[in-house]
Order: C-alpha cells, then structure tokens, then sequence
C-alpha cells in the first residue's frame, strides 16, 4: 500500500488559513442574511438572534465549516457557493449548541467575548428598569433555537443539490445531535446524581462533542457531493475517534494556567466528570487521601473564587491525570490517522485524504 505522502507544514497551514477565510466569509454572509431576516419581527424580538450571531461571527478555528467542504471535495463536489453555504449552516449549528452549553455552565466569557445570554442581559438592563430573572436566559434559548432551525433549513433548501443527498446530510445532522442531547444530560447530571457510573459519566462527555465535531460535518460534505454508503462508512472511525481525541484535549484546557490570566474554571465550577477528573480521585492518582477529599467536595461548587479554581487547576495538574488524557489523545488519534491511511476508497482525492491527516494531527495537538 502506497502511504499518502504528506504536504509540507508550510503548505499545509497556508491551505487551512485559506480554507479558515473562506468559512469565515461565509458565515459573515451567512449571518448577515440570518439578522435581515430576524430584524423583520423587530428590534427587540431579534435580540437574542443578535446575540447568537455575535457568537457565531467570532473569529474562530472554524474547524467543523472546514471538515464539510473538504468531506465535499473529496468527493469531487465542485459547487464552491453551495458548500460554503452549507459550510456556514454547520458553523451555526456549532453556535447554537454553544451558546446552550454557555448558559448551562453559567460562564461569564467566550473564548475573550461575552456569550449571548450576557449579551442579551446587557443590552436589557440597558433599556428597563424592572427585574429581569431568568428572561435572558429564556429569550437566549428562543435565539438559539432559530438559529438552529435557520441553519436546518439552510441545508434542507440548499439549490442544485439531488433531494435525497440534502435528505441524506439532514439525517446524519440531526443523528448527531441525539447523542450530543443526551451527551450533554449527562454531563450535567453527573456531579449530582451519585448512582451515575465514571463509565457513563465519561461516555457522556465524549457523546457531547465527539459525534458532530468531526463525523457529522464530513458526512455532511460528503451526502451533498452524492457520497455513497460505502464513503461514509469508511470515514467513521476516524471521525468518531478524532472526535473524541478533541473533546480530550478540550478538557485539558482546564488545567491551563497560563492563559493571559484567564480563569478557565467553568469545568471545575460545574463538576463535570471528565477523564481528567475521573483519575485524580482514583487510586492511581498521585494526590493524597486529604487532597482528593478537598478536590470531590470543591468541584462543582459555583461560587469558587479564583484562587480556589487555581488551587484546583494546581491538584489536577500534580495528581498525574494529564499525562494520562494525553496518552488517551495519543491513542484515540494513532486509531484515527492509521484508519484513514490504510482505507482505499476509489472515490476520494488524495488531496482533501492528505489534508485531513494533517489537519486531525493539528486539531488535537
């Protein structure tokens, strides 16, 4: 077998720079036609569209825009205004779950900006002077929801493209965000409710992202290029294992104590039982008895001050749990790119196979 012959990194990375502004551009258009649609009903019933759109037109990896149009290309798809359209529907179905998960960990920051229902709060108080309550929160989740059945839509209607391929992206969409549903119940319900195993605490934190930050967006590009049972089978066990090699390495990110200053403990404030946290308080860590005590009783406490989030980053980091998760990466990755490697498919490019390897070792580096 003929091993693909990989790019160099300075081609590589002037290859996804290009594949990043093109999303980009797309998803600036995208929204600009999802506000004129939404400013039609009023300046404050588009309020919280605005505030979703905000997030979605934050400067980004933009990895899962990216993954469609080069699942759709390696199909030859040559449709270049279609599959940016559809590259930005994916991009806003990321920010619908985003800003969801946003209000659910009650985080006060996005990534450097202010996530929509703080928005949304902001630009309230701005104009009343009664109490608000949960009204952010609620009319936040009504400005999700559109943006999820606008960017549905978006793909159902996309033009010059055979019904059953946009029937087929449709489904495969929303098969994947059953089990981010379901991924995300549990990942809430799991600091709470004690009978929740660390087996199935941890299937549900990989259920959350693993199924539409690789497989879904792929599949996606490929049904709409009139990708075929075989192609999307083939590609599976490399998305479903980058996928959660992904979410790993966003998990790590809580243990980042070096991050402008940031405080980075949503997770921690939100107990989420994540590999990392599953082996500090296993016997094998290598924390003490008294440190995993004070570490189970102080995750998921929602007032921690920062210097009680920086005593927990501190315990994570000493009990040994990362070299751990990035074994976990390693592996999840090394199944991945060997998988991609060794599929013969007849019907894809080199080209976009090549990419892809490169892009799997980059996302989850």
């Amino acid at each position: 077998m003929k091993p693909i012959e990989v790019q160099p990194q300075k081609q590589f990375e002037l290859e996804l720079l290009g594949y990043q502004e093109r999303v980009q551009n797309a998803v600036d258009v995208y929204s600009s036609q999802l506000m004129g649609e939404a400013e039609e009903y009023g300046e404050f019933i588009s309020l919280p569209v605005e505030a979703c759109a905000d997030i979605l037109t934050t400067k980004a990896k933009r990895i899962r825009g990216i993954l469609t149009i080069v699942g759709y290309e390696m199909l030859g798809g040559q449709d270049r205004e279609m599959i940016d359209v559809a590259s930005a529907a994916m991009e806003a179905l990321q920010t619908y779950l985003v800003v969801i998960d946003d209000m659910q960990d009650q985080s006060e920051e996005r990534r450097g900006s202010t996530p929509a229902h703080i928005f949304v709060e902001e630009e309230l108080l701005a104009n009343t002077t009664k109490q608000l309550g949960s009204l952010p929160e609620d009319v936040t989740i009504n400005g999700a929801l559109i943006m999820n059945h606008h960017a549905l839509l978006a793909i159902g209607t996309l033009p010059n493209v055979p019904a059953l391929a946009k029937l087929r992206a449709s489904n495969t969409i929303n098969a994947a965000m059953l089990p981010t549903g379901y991924g995300q119940t549990g990942d809430l319900l799991a600091p709470v409710i004690g009978d929740i195993s660390d087996a199935d605490a941890n299937r549900a934190n990989g259920d959350k992202t693993k199924h539409y930050t690789f497989r879904a967006p792929l599949e996606t590009g490929m049904y709409l290029a009139g990708g075929s049972t075989e192609d999307i089978g083939d590609i599976q066990i490399f998305a479903e294992n980058l996928g959660e090699a992904y979410q790993l390495r966003n998990d790590l990110e809580v243990v980042d104590t070096t991050v402008d200053g940031v405080d980075r403990g949503d997770d921690i404030r939100s107990g989420k039982r994540t590999l990392l946290l599953h082996h500090a308080l296993s016997s094998d860590s290598n924390l003490t008895e008294e440190q995993k005590s004070y570490l189970a009783q102080i995750v998921g406490s929602i007032d921690l001050t920062p210097r009680e989030v920086l005593r927990c980053q501190l315990l994570l980091y000493e009990s040994g749990a990362k070299d751990v998760v990035e074994e976990t990466i390693e592996y999840k990755t090394k199944i991945a790119l060997e998988s991609l490697e060794k599929k013969q498919n007849s019907n894809w490019r080199e080209e976009q196979r090549t990419f892809l390897m490169q892009l799997g070792r980059q996302a989850v580096a």
